[in-house]
């Protein structure tokens, strides 16, 4: 394998090896401890501020931040102001520190680097020099003094309720808890906008106490249900629940009044 380095002129970041090589570290949340460290000391920074950095939802940042905690690289502590502050350390501290020394990977190791040659940068434009400390025997120290924003409600999903009731009056008559899956939660959602979101919980259970012999032969699925959705609204909002009996009942009728037209049309023509 060939690394291809370039030469640092501006805007680059010297760290330790020990977290890079530490096993216990997983790569998203080195890339952000790397990102922490790479601020100049006593840059404040939010949890919102890293949200919108990169694509991590707020629950990854704050699972990420925990594992640095958990493994000696970070702490917080609570101010009088009720503001949270962030200590990053570039060493694992407390019982980690020597602990890390054993999680390092035996390929990371004492590597032999050349040292490269690399010209004395040249200034062109003041302000693009970002101001840090010297970089002397320190933890490099990233506090932040911003209140943990409030977390935001879960919003439930469109097809909950509606799966809650079907799911129960399904084990309620077949004696087994229906199978869920992404699929069934966008048809669910579909059989939703179809019928409302406020009768479709009723619906959904009012499907699973007809005995068509249709339903039956599909025990009742959710893509039945959906496919028929209008006609069990329609039979669940008159309260009409025809039965298997109910429909040969009918076509008896149909059949035997077929007949009788046929009789008389036969007697008029004067075949009986």
């Amino acid at each position: 394998m060939s690394i291809i380095r370039v030469a640092k002129r501006r805007k680059f970041t010297v760290v330790c090896n020990t977290p890079i090589n530490d096993s216990v570290i997983d790569y998203d949340v080195l890339g952000l401890l790397v990102y922490l460290l790479s601020k100049p000391d006593g840059w404040n920074v939010s949890i919102n501020h890293l949200v919108k950095q990169k694509e991590s939802g707020e629950t990854k940042i704050r699972r990420m931040l925990g594992s640095l905690q958990d493994n000696g690289y970070a702490e917080w502590k609570r101010l009088k102001s009720g503001r949270v502050e962030w200590l990053i350390y570039e060493m694992p501290q407390g019982q980690y520190k020597h602990e890390a020394d054993d999680h390092i990977s035996p390929y990371g190791q004492n590597p032999h680097v050349d040292k490269p040659h690399v010209e004395k940068p040249r200034v062109e434009n003041n302000h693009d020099i970002v101001k840090t400390q010297p970089l002397v025997k320190t933890d490099n120290k990233v506090k932040t003094d911003i209140a943990e924003p409030p977390k935001k409600a879960t919003k439930e999903p469109k097809s909950s309720r509606t799966w809650d009731s079907y799911s129960r009056a399904y084990l309620h008559r077949y004696r087994v808890a229906p199978n869920r899956s992404a699929k069934v939660n966008k048809l669910l959602c579909l059989f939703v906008d179809e019928v409302g979101q406020d009768d479709a919980p009723q619906i959904a259970a009012y499907y699973l106490n007809l005995n068509e012999r249709w339903y039956q032969q599909k025990a009742h699925d959710v893509p039945t249900l959906l496919q028929s959705a209008t006609a069990i609204r329609t039979q669940w909002a008159t309260g009409t629940n025809k039965t298997n009996k109910d429909y040969q009942k009918t076509e008896r009728i149909s059949r035997s009044n077929t007949d009788m037209s046929e009789i008389e049309a036969k007697i008029r023509r004067g075949d009986l």
